[in-house]
């Protein structure tokens, strides 16, 4: 529609010029033919109308017109200010910028085809993820990825996705990309958290989307132990007594429904009988321990049991194994009893151990007859009660639980009991003994007491038996008591005077090991008997020589002297004549027999008859004792003592026996070589064995002790024996512990497991058990240390970051008791790796603040991110990202943050998208990053802006009164909130009243007072910023009159309502109206101010919108209509409200990642988690939100306050219930509701609440028994319901004991359930013939931090399977197998049982074969190959009596073979001896007057005490035995010289059946040797030649005298004597070495001969031998003496023996006389010879007288004569022996003072006994005194000077010097031997220990000192030979020929040297703390023959070089010390 306004000017007044007509232009409109385009019209953007003000000359009036244009399509992202936005839920939208760019609405986001799609919710599919992770965890692993799957439709490269991972220190890190997120371990399995969270957000566009992921990771499991408790239970323990308590290990399981119980896994029946588990969870026993009652059996000490603690719960399957309780029960006193005569290797304590035994045996000191053998006691030995010694043997074991974590142990006390047994024979005392009784004696007297014993029979348990023609007349009791049982008279028909019966004595099992012979002589009273009632006392020393007279007991008138009784001859001779009493022999006072005597002599008158018997008297005779008896100890050399012992605490106590009475029978007691134990006594007999010094067994553990005792007083002959003491220190626990380990401080990488920090070394003084040291941690290291095997190792992996350092203190401790301990604090230092990336503190999120325009110098923020590593590995370099992050750089080391360039406000206000990153320096580095939102704070910069410079405004003047809104003013100010609140005034005061302005509307208030036409005002725009800036605008109001009221808006403000979001285009939201309207058309519009808003308005007043409306965004709108018709117009203002509808969805305050929370799954019901709010932007009921909690039935919320809370119980263990991601809605109370919802993350941390569960309670594997080791046998599993799988739920396996039980369990993950199973695997080779099963305890625990572990158990039983590695063997060994040699065919059968270790499954059938040793061609016996029966295949007739069959048995891989004894056996038995070795002591040199009976060696046949045998015995000139009686005699004396120490002698008993058995014994006769041969020099030795250099030093020992004694070296004491000696330069001591006295040198001369003529003598006293024995050694010019006894004399030239007086009849028919030989050498010796003279004629006893007894013998000489006659002959031998003597004595001459003469045959030719050739001078041919076949000179001996000659190399002449090391220096002869080789054979003295000082000159001293070696005791050092030194005080200033002569010169026996041989001439040992042996100068020990007149201080029996070497000591006399 066209509207033409014109406009009408009327003329003026005042002027005469036409008023030219001005035209106003038309404007055009958009056609209102058709609505749309009306609509379209109304939506388009128009331009702002020009206004044209009229020219001053002009007065116009104009009204704006509007033209419409057409608008295009455009898309997303475009610029829609002039178009319209096409795309689907998009709408042009003004920018911060302040232009309109299309975009997707709210919700909606661009796609990457370019249309609006709803915005995702989430970024990932699922809230939940589960990653496995196989294998150790270790830095830089990828653990899983999540794919971002929601982001498809999104360009994603816009996208920058951060996520946050919680809790912080994960050991995780996360980064994400285009397409999914990447979780990366940053550390190791055990420091890793095993149930994090993903915080993840992403910013698109407008859109903020946040999600919250739980993230559970699973690790492989690793493995563990379970609790053994080993346990020693007493003997005697009392019924009731606690043994253990559960309830320490059932605490955790208090609930109901579950039961204890006792399963036993070895003896039940002990377990059953004797524990009892008591509801309160305590072990009792239920009875008193007995293990005989428990065992059966005596002989065991100890059983070991096990049981099991079953824990149950009532409705389930599976036990769980508490613990395992092994038990030794044991006799800790324990005593058993055997007989004597044992069979070795018996065992006498048994302990049953079970086959994988947890205990052990040791043995620390076991009595050396003892062994321990597979833990059980064996007695070695057989045992002799007899031996007292082997009465009783104590010995202690020590039992110890094998626990490598600290063992127990306890000792055991054991005592062997030998009880005797009836092995011993009845002994006489006597084999003769010697009885009278008086003829006539009656019935019953008692004749005396055969003294008789036997060591294990009483003598009440004895029969003795008397034998021969007279026993029948006596009786013997058991006592040995002999009664006669008849009268005794002598008579033809009666009693002889004399004669003898044998008595023998069996103890019921065996008879005497000898007879004894009774010699009765009866008395006869002679009716013409005179007794003169004298009495003859005599005292003599015992031990006095045959010879020594006793008494004379001649009487005038008296002859023919006899001994009324005949025993009385075997102790005394009695002179018929003189009356002259002699000893017959020495006598012994310690036999009862002789101390005391008491003998009648008779006598005859002479010239009576003899008939007519005189008693002289008694002869009372007492022996006094002499020292010849030496102490012999009684005592137990062994001892043992504990260390810990006080001095004076007697260690034994013992007694000897000496026979000697008084002082000679008191002993001093003296411990020689220690201070350490000290012997008293308190009379002489009995003495105590003190401690005295403190002991200590680590410095000494033993003592091997002489103790000596020496008996009677000084000067008596003391004797004296000597003991050891074997006394062994035992250890007791007094020595702590001691560190050997030298580091304290160590390092350890982090996050290692099992990782080795040192091993710890400690060592412990004691012994055994006492120094077994074992270590603990006593306190610090957190349970990540444990130590095994004495290495500390980690127990897992350490964060160091939450440890960096530990301090632990170790204890090191022993298994005594007490136990001792020491400690050691170690520090450990963790390393560091990099494990750890950065992280950010109170960065990532936040909004930091900054003021527009701020300068860039000044950091916006500083962020901080820190990193737990050290080093390098937590330096952090910091760096930006983000599309925000061109506007802003970073510090690189200090994280500041400012901006490139200033930033401004307005023109953007908030940076969203920086992202700062923080990198470590590590290899390989660790990144994490944190996104920050930077909000730019307004400044008041800008002044308000009004949208034009000036307005003006055409008013019509109406007239009217009412308020007329003129026009709106548009202002801006580009600032914001306060800054940006513009205010407007008028600023002209003189319109007051007329214009006002209120929210930007100026009004026009009185229109009829307007007078003017045109009013001009200033507007004032002023903000509110401090200081306010403000604007002005010029107004300029035109007023048109006008005639009458005109056009009018019926009001002047319209308010109109429109609801928000409905589409207006179409729609009108009101309308507006006008009143007064003429007739034309009224036109409406918006104001040209308002033209650009979405408003419009058509002619019919209807207002309309282009677009929805969002209240939440302007929730009203102003502005100005104007009505035009007809040239008037008017103004109204359009208030339109905008209605709430409910469209915005509540708002959270917190977003998902705000809400995380954890909480441990014990937490309790109602437990506030946290309160959460939400807002909403609609008004009312729209904006009231409620909350609510999506399916969750564990938490609630409440509806009003958001209050989340637990509602039931957590379990962490259910993997559906381990975190929740509770979606929590917010509702507003709209119609319809809209609902928003946020996430908040709750983790449920794992308690462990749950304990290891087994699949099944039991396991059951078969193995073989050559599995090799390592390999798998089976696996178990166990699994726990804990979700901590790395801690609570990580299930770990063990075998109980594995020392115990040969297998080891091992982890192994398993693929499939990702769980871990335990493998079993073979630790220990096995034995299926040890053990066929093994029941072992596997554990399963779990591994909490901090907590206690719960733990399952369940037993595992391992077949072992048997294969064919044994060797069969026999049973019942040895096989004996008697058969009958006849018959045998028929009933011998002898099955050999064989087994085999081996099953019979594995080694087949057994396979026998059979040979013997008869190498027969017919076998006599054969044998089942497959049965092993053993049968006879051939007659036995021809077969010996005994042999051996050898039976092989094989299986089908091994054979073994054994023997079976055949015994055959007849009707006839074979004789058996009682013992299969006799063995009998003798003298030698006992005079044999007839064969002497020694013992009897009878065998039993029949089962009889003696044998109906033959006895037989190997020919013997000195033994014989009677065939009949088994008695074996001596026949003639023997001569150990001749013979050897002992005759073996094979005795045979054959008996007299048919075919007649015999067998043999063995008799071995032992020959006590006796001092009866004189030390002499052979032949050889009678001249001996000693070579010595004139250099040789004083005091040096050449050599020793070589002799000859045959008889042992106890029995004789050697000591040589010098009888001449040429030269005093060399002196002969008194044991036969040589020594230099006085130095050698002889300048005048080249040799020197010095001879010695010497003498050795025996000093102890010598029995003499028979003349048979004596043998041709000594000098031969000797004259023999012969002496004659009572009847019969000698002489002592011829040896014709004769009569010394008429013989009578009190001389007995039989007459054996001693003839004794004496020679006459100054070494007297003596031989003896027994003559039997047999007196004929005299057939009858009667009494004669003299006359006719003279007539009688005269009667008879023939037999005289015939006994002379050999006489005579002897004496012409003797003729013959003096003759040669004298001519020996000529020769003697020539020799006898030339010891090195040399024959004449051996000086012209060289032989094999004269090696070297001695053609030299004769001036030297006496010098080769030692040239023998032993002793060959060498052959380089120069015969010219000096003519010596060097022993040869014999084992005889240990001075031998080697050729070859005399010409040389070598090792073993330091000298410089360059010298003349006369001088290079010489040295006698160098020998491999005494080896030459190199020192050796040839000058004045020319001393060969002996070399510092150890076999060289008596060395002096060089230093000390020239100097005065500490250990040698003397002023050696002497003459240096002294200087060499101190022969005892040793360390600790140091010569003074004041040794001067010209005065005093003595060498005294230095008085010194080293030198025990000194003697004081007044005391000291001088040599007899050299110095007579100095006192002598004798040693005890020791020679010099004895003292000298510290092997004797002097004696303890007073001030001899």
């Amino acid at each position: 529609m066209t509207t033409t306004t014109a406009t009408t000017i009327q003329p003026s007044t005042m002027s005469t010029t036409p008023t030219p007509t001005i035209t106003t232009p038309t404007t055009s409109t958009a056609s209102t033919s058709t609505p749309t385009t009306a609509l379209r019209s109304t939506t388009t953007h128009t331009t702002k109308p020009t206004s044209t003000r009229p020219s001053p000359t002009t007065r116009s009036s104009t009204m704006p017109t509007t033209t419409a244009k057409e608008m295009t399509n455009v898309g997303l992202g475009q610029d829609c200010t002039h178009a319209h936005c096409n795309v689907n839920q998009s709408a042009c939208v003004l920018n911060e910028s302040g232009g309109r760019r299309c975009e997707c609405v709210q919700n909606r986001l661009e796609t990457v085809d370019g249309i609006c799609k709803q915005a995702p919710t989430i970024l990932v599919a699922k809230d939940m993820w589960d990653f496995t992770v196989k294998g150790n965890l270790r830095s830089g692993l990828v653990v899983g990825t999540i794919p971002l799957t929601s982001l498809a439709d999104f360009p994603r490269l816009e996208i920058p996705i951060p996520v946050k991972i919680l809790p912080e220190g994960s050991g995780i890190s996360a980064h994400a990309n285009s397409t999914h997120i990447t979780l990366t371990s940053t550390s190791n399995t055990e420091t890793t958290q095993k149930d994090i969270v993903l915080q993840m957000e992403a910013h698109i566009q407008y859109i903020r989307i946040s999600q919250v992921v739980s993230v559970h990771i699973i690790f492989e499991e690793t493995t563990v132990l379970t609790k053994i408790v080993p346990y020693f239970l007493f003997e005697g323990t009392r019924k009731t007594t606690v043994i253990g308590d559960t309830r320490q290990l059932t605490s955790r399981y208090e609930e109901a429904g579950y039961k204890l119980s006792i399963i036993s896994i070895s003896t039940s029946d002990i377990v059953q009988a004797l524990f009892e588990l008591q509801e309160s969870g305590l072990i009792v026993l239920k009875k008193d321990v007995d293990l005989l009652e428990l065992t059966g059996s005596t002989l065991v000490a100890s059983v070991e049991i096990s049981f099991q603690i079953h824990l149950r719960r009532d409705s389930a399957s599976q036990d769980m194994i508490l613990a395992v309780y092994h038990i030794l029960i044991l006799n800790d006193n324990y005593q058993y009893k055997i007989d004597e005569n044992n069979a070795p290797n018996k065992v006498i304590m048994q302990n049953q151990f079970l086959g994988n035994s947890y205990f052990e045996f040791t043995a620390l000191g076991l009595p050396s007859v003892l062994k321990l053998q597979n833990n059980d006691v064996l007695v070695k030995e057989q045992m002799d009660f007899e031996k007292v010694s082997d009465r009783e043997t104590e010995f202690t074991l020590y039992v110890s639980s094998i626990d490598p974590h600290g063992a127990d142990s306890t000792r055991v006390a054991g005592r062997l009991v030998v009880k005797d047994v009836n092995d011993e024979s009845p002994h006489f005392d006597e084999t003769i003994l010697y009885l009278t009784a008086l003829s006539g004696s009656p019935k019953g007297t008692i004749l005396g007491v055969i003294p008789v014993h036997d060591q294990d029979t009483p003598l009440s348990g004895l029969t003795l038996t008397i034998n021969g023609p007279y026993g029948a007349y006596f009786i013997i009791d058991n006592g040995g008591t002999l009664t006669s049982a008849t009268d005794m008279h002598v008579g033809p028909s009666k009693f002889p005077q004399n004669f003898n019966f044998t008595v023998w004595a069996t103890d019921g099992t065996s008879r005497s090991d000898s007879d004894c012979t009774v010699d009765v002589t009866i008395t006869i009273p002679n009716k013409r008997t005179t007794n003169l009632n004298m009495s003859f006392p005599a005292v003599l020393p015992e031990e006095s020589p045959s010879g020594t007279l006793v008494a004379d007991v001649k009487q005038a008138n008296y002859t023919n002297y006899m001994f009324t009784e005949r025993e009385a001859y075997s102790y005394f001779l009695l002179n018929k004549t003189t009356g002259r009493v002699t000893t017959a022999r020495p006598l012994d006072r310690e036999k009862s027999t002789e101390a005391h005597t008491d003998f009648s002599i008779s006598g005859h008158m002479e010239d009576q008859d003899l008939c007519i018997l005189t008693i002289i008297g008694e002869l009372h005779t007492t022996l006094t004792d002499v020292n010849d008896n030496s102490p012999v100890f009684s005592v137990n050399p062994y001892v043992k003592v504990k260390e810990n012992v006080e001095p004076g605490y007697v260690l034994l106590e013992g007694s000897i026996q000496d026979n000697d009475e008084g002082i000679n029978g008191q002993s001093t007691f003296i411990i020689n070589d220690t201070t350490t134990f000290k012997a008293e006594t308190s009379d002489g007999k009995s003495f105590k064995v003190r401690v005295h010094e403190k002991l200590d067994r680590e410095t000494v553990s033993d003592y091997y002790l002489p103790i000596y005792a020496v008996d009677g007083s000084a000067g008596s002959g003391r004797k004296t024996s000597s003991t050891y003491l074997n006394i062994e220190v035992e250890d007791v626990n007094d020595n702590h512990p001691v560190f050997t380990t030298t580091a304290t401080t160590f390092t350890v990488q982090e996050n290692q497991a099992d990782a080795v920090v040192t091993t710890l070394r400690a060592t412990d003084k004691d012994a055994g058990l006492n120094g077994k040291v074992s270590f603990q941690i006593i306190s610090g290291g957190l349970g990540y240390f444990t130590i095994n095997n004495r290495t500390l190792r980690t127990t897992k992996g350490i964060d160091r970051e939450t440890y960096d350092c530990f301090n632990l203190n170790i204890e090191a401790f022993d298994s005594g008791s007490p136990q001792l301990s020491t400690y050691l604090n170690i520090t450990i230092n963790m390393t560091d790796v990099n494990d750890n990336a950065p992280t950010f503190h109170g960065v990532d999120g936040r909004v930091f603040k900054v003021d527009e325009n701020a300068p860039c110098s000044k950091n916006i923020v500083t962020v901080n991110a820190t990193d737990s590593d050290t080093g390098e590995n937590s330096l952090i370099v910091y760096s930006l990202g983000g599309s925000d992050s061109h506007m802003f750089t970073v510090d690189s080391h200090t994280g500041g943050i400012s901006c490139t360039s200033p930033l401004d406000y307005e023109t953007k206000s908030i940076y969203r998208d920086l992202i700062i990153f923080a990198a470590d320096k590590g290899k390989p580095a660790l990144t994490s990053s944190s996104t920050v939102t930077v909000k730019v704070l307004d400044v008041n910069d800008n002044a308000p802006t009004f949208s034009k410079f000036s307005y003006d405004v055409n008013v019509t003047n109406t007239g009217t009164t009412a308020s007329i809104p003129l026009f709106l003013i548009r202002v801006h100010d580009a600032d914001s909130e306060e800054n940006g609140n513009v205010s407007l005034s008028i600023a002209s005061s003189q319109y007051i009243g007329l214009f006002t302005i209120a929210s930007n509307l100026i009004r026009l208030h009185s229109s009829p007072q307007l007078k003017s036409r045109e009013y001009d005002f200033n507007v004032i725009a002023v903000d509110g910023g401090t200081p306010s800036l403000s604007a002005t605008t010029t107004v300029t109001v035109h007023v048109i009159q006008s005639a009458s009221n005109g056009l009018k808006f019926k009001e002047t403000d319209f308010n109109l309502t429109a609801t928000e979001n409905r589409d207006y285009t179409r729609t009108a939201i009101g309308n507006v109206s006008v009143t007064n309207s003429g007739a034309g058309q009224v036109t409406f519009s918006i104001d040209a101010e308002f033209a650009q808003t979405n408003f419009s308005i058509n002619n019919a007043g209807e207002i309309f919108y282009a677009g929805t409306f969002d209240r939440e965004l302007q929730a009203s709108y102003n502005f100005i209509v104007r009505a035009t018709q007809q040239g008037t117009d008017d103004v109204a203002v359009v208030r339109v409200h905008v209605e709430d509808v409910n469209d915005n969805d509540p708002m959270f305050t917190l977003q998902s990642n705000q809400l995380m929370f954890s909480e441990q799954e014990d937490v309790k019901v109602n437990t506030v988690i946290t309160t959460v709010t939400a807002t909403d932007r609609d008004t009312g009921a729209n904006g009231q939100v409620t909350y609510s909690l999506y399916h969750s039935t564990d938490f609630t919320i409440h509806p009003s306050t958001g209050t989340l809370k637990v509602a039931k119980s957590l379990d962490a263990d259910d993997p559906f219930r381990r975190s929740y991601n509770l979606t929590i809605t917010a509702t507003d109370n709209g119609n319809p509701r809209r609902t928003s919802t946020v996430t908040a993350t709750i983790l449920v941390i794992d308690v462990n609440d749950n304990s290891p569960e087994f699949s099944s309670p039991t396991y059951f594997f078969h193995v073989k028994e050559d599995a090799a080791v390592n390999s798998e046998v089976g696996t178990m599993q166990a699994t726990d319901k804990d979700s901590t799988k790395d801690t609570n739920g990580l299930v770990s396996y063990e075998v109980t004991s594995s020392q115990l039980c040969p297998f080891l369990i091992k982890g192994v993950p398993d693929p499939i359930t990702n769980n871990v199973r335990g493998r079993i695997q073979v630790q220990k080779p096995l034995d299926y013939e040890s053990v066929r099963l093994y029941t072992c305890i596997v554990t399963a625990h779990d591994n909490p931090e901090g907590q206690p572990k719960r733990l399952s158990t369940a037993t595992t039983n391992i077949t072992v399977e048997d294969v064919n590695d044994n060797v069969p063997f026999f049973l019942n060994e040895p096989y004996i197998a008697n058969v009958s040699r006849e018959g045998a065919e028929r009933s011998f059968s002898f099955n050999v049982t064989v087994g085999d270790a081996d099953s019979e499954a594995v080694n087949g059938n057994f396979h026998y074969k059979l040979s013997d040793d008869l190498k027969t061609t017919n076998p006599p016996f054969k044998i089942g190959p497959y049965n092993g029966i053993v049968s006879i295949a051939d007659s036995l007739e021809t077969v010996p009596d005994f042999f051996n069959l050898t039976i092989t048995v094989s299986d089908s891989k091994h054979s073994n073979s054994t023997q079976l004894a055949i015994n055959i056996i007849d009707n006839n038995q074979r004789p058996k001896f009682m013992k299969p070795k006799y063995i009998h002591s003798i003298r030698e040199e006992i005079e044999i007057a007839k064969p002497l009976h020694l013992l009897y060696v009878i065998a039993q046949d029949d089962n009889k005490p003696t044998c109906n045998c033959t006895y037989e015995m190997d020919d013997s000139e000195y033994f014989t035995i009677e065939s009949t009686t088994a008695s074996v005699l001596q026949v003639k004396s023997v001569d150990r010289e001749k013979i050897g120490d002992n005759v073996t002698l094979h005795i045979t008993a054959t008996d007299h059946g048919s075919p007649p058995k015999s067998t043999r014994t063995l008799l071995v006769i032992n020959i006590v040797d006796i001092n009866d041969n004189a030390p002499f020099f052979s032949r050889e030795q009678q001249l001996q030649n000693f070579t010595v250099s004139k250099r040789t030093s004083i005091n040096t020992t050449i050599g020793r005298v070589a002799f000859t004694d045959e008889d042992e070296p106890s029995t004789s004491s050697p000591r040589f004597a010098t009888l001449i000696n040429t030269n005093d330069r060399i002196r002969l001591c008194d044991d036969g070495s040589l020594v230099v006295t006085h130095p050698l040198l002889n300048p005048g001369g080249e040799n020197d001969v010095i001879q010695i003529v010497t003498q050795v003598k025996d000093t102890k006293k010598m029995i003499p031998a028979l003349p048979e024995h004596t043998k041709a050694t000594d000098d031969l010019t000797h004259t023999a003496k012969i002496v004659i006894t009572d009847t019969f004399k000698i002489n002592g030239i011829s040896g014709v023996i004769t009569l010394a007086y008429d013989i009578d009849e009190h001389v007995p028919h039989i007459v054996n006389l001693t003839v004794k030989a004496t020679d006459d050498a100054e070494v007297s010796k003596t031989g003896t010879c027994v003559v039997q003279i047999t007196l004929e004629g005299s057939s009858s006893r009667q009494c004669y007288s003299p006359s006719e007894l003279s007539h009688q013998v005269g009667s008879n000489t023939s037999p005289q004569v015939q006994f002379i006659a050999p006489l005579g002959a002897l004496s012409g031998l003797l003729a013959i022996a003096i003759i040669a003597s004298l001519v020996l004595i000529v020769k003697y001459k020539k020799e006898v003072n030339n010891p090195g003469y040399v024959h004449l045959d051996r000086r012209n030719l060289q032989s094999d006994r004269n090696t070297g050739y001695e053609t030299m001078q004769n001036r030297n041919h006496d010098i080769h005194n030692g040239l023998s076949q032993d002793r060959r000179a060498d052959g380089e001996a120069d015969p010219g000077r000096g003519g010596h000659r060097g022993f040869s190399n014999q084992v005889n002449n240990p001075a031998y010097v080697p050729h070859e090391r005399r010409h040389r220096k070598s090792e073993g002869n330091l000298v410089d031997e360059t010298m003349p080789r006369r001088y290079q054979g010489r040295r006698s003295d160098l020998s491999q220990g005494r080896r030459a000082d190199n020192g050796l000159a040839r000058g004045p001293a020319g001393h060969s000192r002996f070399l510092n070696e150890m076999n060289n005791p008596g060395y002096v050092p060089y230093g000390r030979r020239r100097s005065q030194s500490e250990g040698n005080a003397a002023d050696e200033t002497i003459p240096k020929w002294y200087q060499d002569r101190h022969i005892d010169l040793s360390p600790g026996r140091r010569a003074h040297y004041e040794a001067n041989w010209g005065s005093a001439g003595r060498s005294r040992l230095m008085s010194g703390d080293n030198n025990t042996g000194y003697i004081p100068n007044e005391r000291s020990m001088t040599r007899e023959h050299a110095f007579p007149n100095t006192p002598r201080r004798e040693a005890r029996l020791a020679s010099d070089e004895q003292l000298y070497r510290g092997e004797a000591y002097y004696l303890d006399l007073p001030g001899n010390r």
